[in-house]
């Protein structure tokens, strides 16, 4: 019998906290899952300590593979799953003990909806475990069954992150992630599934505890990087937007090419000057081709 949900969980440089997420899988309430670990090319040990641990554990499938990136590693998940359901889990995060349970407690209720999504704590660096702000403003949105638009504009797009809810494994048999979108891949991944028709619920009980980063991590150098894709992402944006109708998920996709757009403008000056005038330019084609409007941070 094929498990019911499948957990896709890439790796990479996340030794410390590995087996702190691996153990949190293994003491689920509920049994019937099957983890997948994507080794993507981790240069330190964890591709050795995913292999120790799926020989302890025949529901845990390991595959290595070279860097690809996190898209890349998702991606090779979804297509070794078997499970009815899916299940993102970062490998630096961890699951609670009830946390499958909670969630498929929930989706049984609502006959099995395609998207259950849980609530989520905040770990922070000082060990403080903290609900955030999304806690509150989805607090009356609980145990409803909803229907695609709805549930992408009300509960999942105003914070568009893939891990911690069961996507039916059918939902997602036309899509991937886009691998030119990080670190907005969640954000196009959730936009994708505009164009499908599906229901959903979202659980307010806290099911899964999100590392925040340490303060002096790489998050700037990995900025950064990521500012060659913003192009890519906004063409992927506008891609989605020109195909929809709902004028409430358009309103929050201009806010997403708003917050993008300015996100990359903090992030210039600190580019070399020809590296800097060449993404300019690429945006700015974008902004002007595409009719996107507005007035912060000198662009419009």
């Amino acid at each position: 019998m094929n498990p019911l949900v499948s957990i896709v969980a890439p790796v990479y440089k996340v030794e410390p906290f590995l087996s702190q997420c691996i153990e949190s899988v293994i003491n689920q309430s509920y049994e019937n899952w099957e983890l997948i670990l994507v080794d993507d090319g981790s240069p330190d040990h964890c591709g050795s300590i995913c292999d120790e641990w799926a020989a302890k554990d025949t529901r845990i499938k390991v595959i290595h593979q070279q860097n690809g990136g996190l898209s890349a590693a998702r991606n090779t998940g979804i297509e070794a799953s078997v499970g009815h359901y899916l299940f993102f889990l970062d490998s630096d995060d961890y699951i609670k003990s009830e946390a499958l349970k909670t969630l498929i407690v929930c989706a049984k209720s609502h006959n099995w909806p395609e998207y259950v999504k849980g609530n989520h704590e905040v770990l922070r660096p000082d060990g403080e475990c903290v609900l955030t702000r999304f806690t509150s403003l989805r607090s009356k949105l609980e145990n409803t069954l909803y229907d695609s638009s709805k549930f992408l504009s009300d509960i999942i797009l105003p914070h568009p992150l893939v891990w911690n809810g069961l996507i039916a494994r059918k939902l997602v048999k036309n899509h991937r992630f886009d691998k030119n979108g990080w670190p907005r891949e969640d954000l196009l991944f959730h936009l994708d599934l505009i164009s499908e028709r599906f229901t959903g619920v979202y659980t307010g009980k806290p099911t899964y505890v999100y590392r925040l980063a340490n303060i002096g991590s790489l998050s700037n150098t990995l900025s950064i990087r990521s500012i060659h894709n913003i192009p890519s992402i906004l063409k992927h944006i506008n891609f989605v937007y020109d195909s929809i109708s709902d004028i409430k998920l358009k309103e929050i996709i201009d806010q997403e090419q708003v917050q993008t757009i300015k996100s990359v403008l903090k992030i210039l000056p600190r580019l070399p000057k020809e590296e800097r005038l060449s993404i300019y330019h690429k945006i700015s084609d974008i902004i002007h081709t595409n009719s996107i409007y507005y007035t912060g941070g000198g662009v419009y």
